[in-house]
């Protein structure tokens, strides 16, 4: 009679975590080792992953390849430090993008002129910050509800996550903006676990949101998407709590964004979503098929969509805000549907894996599909196991679904999709590990079956 084996089935392993806690901690499956000791190590790991992609990076591809920091971000900055004020080259008022990036450009190169280091050196110790905290962020929220090797794997794949990595060649918005997004959902999944909504907390993770925002106005209503998951999610608290916590999130966010926008109104004559660039970026998103490529070439669509296409940079005068772009839309849809629902097709699509220079776009769509199949996978597992893991399902579903919408409204991009990414890692990490349970186990009934 062959020897039974000794490890517990998958299932088994996740209805005992299950019953040890509603969140899911299994402790059996718990590496023994110290926080204190763990964290470190993660971010040396994370640290070392940085600088190993820096050195084997090819030359090609280390230039700076972002438009909007040569032409705006980069001298609107320079015009801080002159005291000219926040205007851009040509003296007019720097509404294109909000403060927040100008601002803290300003800062590096003060601080650069000041102490005569090197900008990039600067720059590379600011990037240096923030992959040392990404990981560790990451590991926090997937230890809210997964066992400790889940949340430190989880944590390990946002720190060699290849197009996090891409992002930090360069400067770009979302070095300073990541940590600061990571940081209040993190704070609001802690309360989504305890169950308590203080006050200060909310009103923090607001502050946070509207911090967040000012770096990058992707994330405007980003409190209503974590309102929704809160009063979807806790049930344990009453009406009141809620209530109260809601309104100080709110609060909170709008007391950091409330100054900009006075201002912005009072420069500028009229309010704005914390820019300028939705319109223009809206329509970049329906015509980037008719944009040339490196090699010359445009891209590859039906010649309805290409006409769909056509027609809205012809008429791009018209759209000054993003409401009119979608009334417009609405009318050609209600007119001939297969036109515009092609276009958002394609749109949706290409937010996973397309780029602005449209190139490496395969390989980018390969890169992807093994991250968001194990995402799925730990997703769905997820929501069948304990109720913490259920609400943090929830939270980032809702998250991701509402950075997938805002990138098909835009020009569709997977830059724009890299916060969600990173938020995706715990249930990538969770499908890993169960998936590998599971075919250990089948392994071993197999070798009992031919024993």
């Amino acid at each position: 009679m062959a020897p039974r084996s000794t490890s517990p089935p998958v299932e088994d392993v996740v209805g005992q975590a299950n019953k040890e806690s509603d969140w899911g901690v299994a402790s059996a499956l718990r590496f023994r080792v110290p926080p204190r000791a763990l964290l470190p190590i993660l971010s040396l790991f994370a640290l070392f992953v940085y600088g190993l992609f820096l050195v084997v990076l090819p030359d090609r591809w280390a230039q700076n390849e972002s438009t909007d920091y040569a032409r705006f971000y980069r001298p609107v900055a320079e015009n801080l430090m002159a005291g000219k004020g926040l205007v851009t080259p040509d003296g007019s008022f720097a509404v294109r993008y909000p403060p927040g990036y100008p601002l803290l450009l300003a800062g590096i190169l003060e601080l650069a002129r000041v102490t005569s280091a090197r900008e990039s050196v600067l720059f590379l110790s600011l990037n240096g910050l923030v992959v040392l905290a990404i990981p560790l962020l990451i590991f926090g929220i997937a230890s809210t509800v997964f066992d400790q090797s889940t949340a430190l794997l989880a944590g390990a794949l946002a720190a060699t996550y290849p197009l996090y990595l891409w992002l930090t060649k360069q400067p770009n918005t979302e070095i300073p903006f990541l940590p600061v997004f990571l940081l209040s959902l993190y704070l609001f999944v802690g309360c989504l676990r305890s169950g308590r909504l203080t006050a200060w907390s909310g009103f923090l993770i607001g502050a946070l949101v509207g911090l967040a925002s000012l770096v990058r106005p992707f994330v405007i209503a980003l409190s209503c998407v974590l309102l929704v998951a809160l009063w979807i999610a806790v049930r344990t608290t009453t009406v009141r709590q809620r209530v109260v916590f809601s309104l100080l999130l709110l609060l909170g966010n709008a007391l950091i964004v409330l100054p900009w926008e006075v201002w912005a109104r009072q420069e500028n004559g009229q309010w704005l979503l914390l820019s300028t660039n939705g319109p223009p970026s809206a329509v970049d998103g329906l015509t980037f098929a008719l944009k040339e490529c490196a090699a010359g070439r445009t891209l590859d669509v039906s010649p309805e969509v290409h006409g769909l296409m056509q027609e809205v940079r012809n008429r791009s005068g018209e759209f000054q805000s993003v409401p009119a772009i979608g009334r417009f839309l609405a009318s050609k849809f209600v007119n001939s549907p297969s036109p515009v629902s092609s276009l958002i097709f394609l749109k949706a699509r290409r937010a996973w894996y397309a780029s602005d220079s449209q190139s490496r776009e395969r390989l980018v769509a390969l890169l992807q599909t093994p991250y968001l199949l194990f995402a799925a996978l730990g997703g769905i597992l997820a929501a069948k196991s304990g109720l913490g893991q259920r609400r943090l399902a929830l939270m980032v579903l809702l998250v991701t679904l509402y950075f997938w919408t805002l990138t098909i409204v835009v020009l569709s991009i997977v830059r724009y999709m890299v916060p969600a990414m990173l938020l995706l890692m715990p249930f990538v990490a969770f499908g890993l590990i169960t998936a590998g349970k599971t075919a250990r186990e089948s392994y071993y009934r197999w070798q009992r079956k031919s024993s």
